[in-house]
């Protein structure tokens, strides 16, 4: 092996043997070198790198510590976020009763009342006060009647039993109908009928009853077109009810139903005329086939008609809607014939109209 190592150091053609173990040194060198000072530089960093796997092998538990103080800092920035809109507010409002709002309400919370204290009422108020405003107003005139419980004490002065022609015009027929009135009573009971002829009845009613304290006791009302329906009137029970399978009603003083209602205000304006000047109220309960209502009339005054019967001075009164599908209702009384009704005018929501004129008054003994 020595041989060899000397044959392999043998120099080379035209290089010296000893350049060429001064080369060999260089090599040598260079090579102690570079294997040296790998090893130094890894024993140098090893024990920085054992320490910074070491320090991660112990600082592994703290990660696990670390996420909750992250957690912590990212809750406590999220009141942050919230806080901070609310701590403009309320510098915005400079009255003291804001601040303690905003401590026990909540910063977001606490801000919305006081501008709804300032909206809020004015909007919601009326809407409070429309709801109340309806419902009272059915029920005010509900305690009305009762209080024309003076109706008793009232003198009522009958006209006597008569036979009155109308002729009729409606938008609803093509050509003028007519219609005929009968009254009569012997003043302890009356009846009374209505009906309508345009070639044929085409609609009539009834109504029948006593005459007492109050004036005209209706105990039957009926209505027939194609059928009859009827409203039943129980004194006893204090009652209205109704054949057309409606709710029943309660019966209050000096109601009367829409055929005795003309003659009713005749007896009462004839009994005291001075009464019923212009803008005189009367609140009465009307049944009619199917519900009862309270209507509120108003003496519009007297007033000069031209009708088939000739010229004629009357008092008109008039209903006027209280509800949208209400009737206007316009009675014109004559004084010249005991105040039975000249002219009679319906007027429905959609504007149709039925107007009754006096043709012709015919006494009945």
């Amino acid at each position: 092996m020595s041989q060899s190592l000397v044959h392999s150091l043998q120099a080379p053609p035209g290089m010296s043997l000893a350049r060429l173990l001064g080369l060999t040194g260089a090599v040598l060198a260079a090579h102690l070198l570079l294997l040296g000072a790998p090893s130094l530089d890894f024993d140098s960093k090893a024990p920085a790198m054992g320490r910074a796997l070491s320090t991660r092998t112990i600082v592994l538990p703290s990660p696990t510590l670390a996420p909750p103080a992250s957690v912590a800092p990212r809750a406590a920035t999220a009141p942050k976020l919230r806080a901070s809109p609310a701590k403009p507010r309320p510098p915005s409002q400079p009255s003291a009763e804001p601040a303690p709002a905003v401590e026990p309400g909540g910063t977001t919370v606490a801000t919305p009342p006081p501008e709804l204290s300032v909206v809020g009422p004015t909007a919601a108020e009326p809407v409070a006060t429309a709801e109340p405003s309806t419902e009272p107003a059915l029920e005010v005139p509900a305690e009305r009647p009762p209080r024309d419980d003076g109706l008793s004490a009232r003198a009522y002065k009958f006209p006597a039993s008569a036979r009155l022609s109308y002729d009729i015009e409606a938008d609803r027929f093509p050509y003028t109908a007519s219609a005929e009135m009968l009254w009569q009573h012997d003043g302890k009971n009356y009846q009374a009928s209505m009906a309508i002829r345009k070639l044929v009845t085409v609609r009539s009613q009834t109504s029948v009853g006593s005459i007492g304290a109050d004036g005209l006791m209706p105990t039957r009302f009926a209505d027939k077109s194609r059928g009859e329906v009827a409203a039943h009137f129980d004194r006893d029970g204090g009652k209205v009810t109704f054949s057309a399978n409606t709710p029943e009603a309660a019966l209050l003083t000096a109601t009367q139903d829409q055929l005795s209602l003309p003659l009713q205000l005749a007896a009462m304006v004839a009994g005291e005329p001075e009464r019923f000047s212009r803008g005189a109220t009367i609140t009465i309960q009307v049944v009619g086939p199917r519900q009862a209502s309270l209507w509120l009339l108003t003496v519009e005054g007297p007033e000069t008609l031209t009708l088939p019967i000739g010229e004629l001075a009357t008092l008109k009164l008039q209903r006027n809607p209280r509800q949208p599908y209400d009737q206007k209702v316009e009675l014109w009384l004559a004084p010249d014939h005991g105040y039975l009704p000249a002219r009679i005018r319906l007027t429905d929501p959609n504007g149709a109209y039925l107007d009754q004129k006096l043709q012709s008054v015919e006494g009945l003994h």
